[in-house]
């Protein structure tokens, strides 16, 4: 916090993060006038009640700029993937070529693991935010949709996280183009209904994609994929 008018106004000069650009010199000037009337305390209780405002009008904004995630594994014989992902190996595993999905623009983000949340400088996000105005579209919050906590460490999971279109914002989801040969092959799960895999067996053969059965090795607790 500043000690006087001097230090004050300086710290006004480097940091401008609750209005406008337009608004920058009244502001200072409404910040000198509480300093010499209410001194630190005023300065103090003013700044919080800005911040706190700011947050909620950010959060309102934001909040309807929900991204679309799409979640991937570099494993395709991890038992607990197959157990929670797959019902209990009655679905299926879509394996894509890394490669492909690169080349055709889709953005894939090693997921960090920790002990801790994810920490975002509000200040620093807000400033951001208030520069572009419409056009923000939350990339400063992207960390968050990248940290989650060591216990799912087992899972080697990429994300892609796209950021809605003003006509998205209220779409569930969106599908994203792909080349044909994006996918590699396609393992479905040992306990899948004969109907899905018919139907399965039917796409894979249009589509010229190679077909693998996941099976468990009770023996060696672990996953057996065979052609």
């Amino acid at each position: 916090m500043p000690s006087n008018i001097n230090d004050l106004t300086a710290l006004f000069e480097r940091n401008n993060y609750f209005t406008l650009d337009v608004n920058k010199e009244k502001e200072k000037e409404a910040f000198i006038r509480i300093f010499l009337n209410e001194g630190l305390e005023g300065i103090l209780n003013v700044s919080n009640k800005i911040i706190e405002a700011a947050e909620n009008n950010f959060i309102k904004q934001v909040g309807n700029r929900k991204p679309f995630i799409c979640s991937m594994s570099i494993y395709d014989d991890e038992p607990l993937m197959w157990s929670h992902y797959s019902d209990g190996m009655k679905g299926i595993c879509i394996v894509y070529n890394a490669d492909v999905l690169h080349d055709s623009g889709l953005e894939l983000k090693k997921v960090n693991y920790d002990e801790k949340i994810h920490e975002v400088d509000f200040l620093k996000t807000y400033e951001s935010y208030k520069k572009l105005g419409s056009k923000f579209n939350a990339k400063d919050l992207s960390n968050i949709y990248f940290s989650k906590h060591k216990r799912w460490e087992y899972e080697g999971e990429y994300r892609s996280v796209l950021w809605p279109e003003e006509h998205e914002l209220n779409l569930s989801g969106i599908q994203y183009p792909l080349p044909e040969n994006a996918i590699k092959r396609i393992i479905y799960g040992y306990r899948i209904s004969q109907s899905e895999l018919n139907t399965l067996k039917n796409l894979a053969e249009l589509k010229k994609i190679p077909l693998f059965q996941a099976s468990p090795n009770y023996g060696e607790f672990r996953v057996i994929i065979d052609k």
